[in-house]
Order: C-alpha cells, then structure tokens, then sequence
C-alpha cells in the first residue's frame, strides 16, 4: 500500500514511475496506470531513483544487489 500511495505522489510531481516487482505488484501498477519493467536489469538500468516497499524477510534480504545500484545511470 505504501508504493502505491508513493507511485501516486511521484506520478502528480510529474514523474515517469515504472513499477518491478512480483508479478501481482505489476499487474496492479499497470491496472492503476502506471508501466512495468519487463526484467529487473532493465529497471535498474532505466531508473533514475528507486524506492523500495517490502517487508524485510529470507525471501526480501538481498533482493537488491550491488551489481544493481552499480548498473543505474
């Protein structure tokens, strides 16, 4: 609920906001208007800031690499 509400924010400063993340977060982006990421790569190579909305778990711990943040412009 809270990227949803952050994506909102970011859309009215007039921000191209691209969702990633798992296959119903995506869905519900794109159902809300707003684009996804076809890879992880991608959305680290195309993104100009990144917020993260997850709860902090074995499946979550890690899922951002160094590798990642290295590949943003």
């Amino acid at each position: 609920k809270i990227g949803q509400r952050i994506a909102q924010y970011a859309r009215a400063f007039g921000a191209n906001v691209v969702i990633w993340g798992s296959e119903a977060s995506k869905e519900k982006a794109v159902a809300d208007g707003f684009e996804k990421a076809d890879t992880k790569e991608v959305f680290f190579k195309t993104a100009d800031i990144i917020t993260l909305h997850l709860r902090l778990n074995d499946k979550t711990h890690g899922i951002v690499k160094e590798t990642d943040l290295l590949s943003m412009k």
